[in-house]
């Protein structure tokens, strides 16, 4: 029986590990600065992200592939947005069998590499005059350049109010047009994964390192530990965590997309 039970309760399920990315996600979601569903069945469990469309995936054996079918075509993808990717994580510490459970479906293997800020003293050259950096506010996001700014927090946060409440962000401007910005997602009372983009235009200018050092102090004045999560096709982004002197984390979870 898959019975839907509340967020609060995953803390008590054994199947998820003590894993530094899904407690990243978790934490977030327990604090409220982040949707999403908490599945349990017999031999398994699942933990819907509607931040990011992800489902993260632990179960103690082999389950049944009708059940999962079941719980996937009935339950998760409805509540889906229409994003088009759902990507299904499983938790290496899971006896399931990813290959087998996308069997069905249309899929391709994937990995992400995850870093966390260890504080290392960054030094940061002045911005050319043609920049500024702010604070990503709602006057700031009252310009028609933040449009990809605010479906980006709609994506990660319950709502814009609550972003500007409770989250932070900084930006780069060119007068009145927002170049890049850099905003807090999965925030947390002791951590916060960080959200970066620069227009094509204005990349290789050293933007996204001035911009990510500016969000590492940030979060490191209000006493969060940043982490930063990129696609392992993603050159650019791993680069700049290891400029940064983020620490990679040991990856503990795979995961498969899925076109629906």
């Amino acid at each position: 029986m898959i019975e839907q039970r509340p967020l609060a309760e995953l803390a008590n399920d054994r199947r998820f590990p003590p894993d530094p990315q899904f407690g990243l996600v978790y934490a977030a979601l327990a604090a409220g600065n982040s949707q999403g569903c908490y599945w349990h069945a017999a031999t398994w469990s699942s933990c819907w992200d509607q931040a990011n469309n992800v489902l993260y995936l632990a179960g103690e054996r082999a389950l049944n592939q009708a059940e999962f079918n079941q719980h996937w075509l009935q339950t998760v993808v409805p509540a889906m947005p229409a994003r088009h990717v759902i990507k299904l994580r499983l938790l290496r510490n899971s006896q399931l069998e990813l290959s087998d459970l996308l069997s069905p479906y249309q899929a391709q293997p994937s990995n992400s590499y995850f870093f966390r800020d260890q504080e290392q003293t960054l030094v940061n050259s002045p911005l050319a005059s043609q920049f500024a950096l702010r604070q990503l506010d709602a006057e700031l996001l009252q310009l028609p350049s933040a449009q990809p700014i605010i479906q980006e927090i709609s994506w990660m946060w319950p709502s814009l109010e609550r972003f500007l409440a409770n989250g932070l962000g900084l930006a780069i401007c060119v007068e009145q047009t927002i170049v890049a910005w850099c905003t807090a997602e999965y925030l947390s009372a002791q951590r916060c994964g960080l959200g970066i983009e620069t227009l094509e235009a204005y990349q290789k200018q050293g933007l996204g390192f001035h911009l990510a050092s500016a969000m590492l102090a940030a979060c490191r004045g209000r006493g969060l530990q940043a982490h930063w999560e990129c696609s392992s096709k993603n050159l650019a982004s791993y680069r700049l965590a290891q400029k940064l002197g983020l620490q990679q984390q040991p990856g503990l979870i795979s995961y498969g997309l899925v076109w629906l």
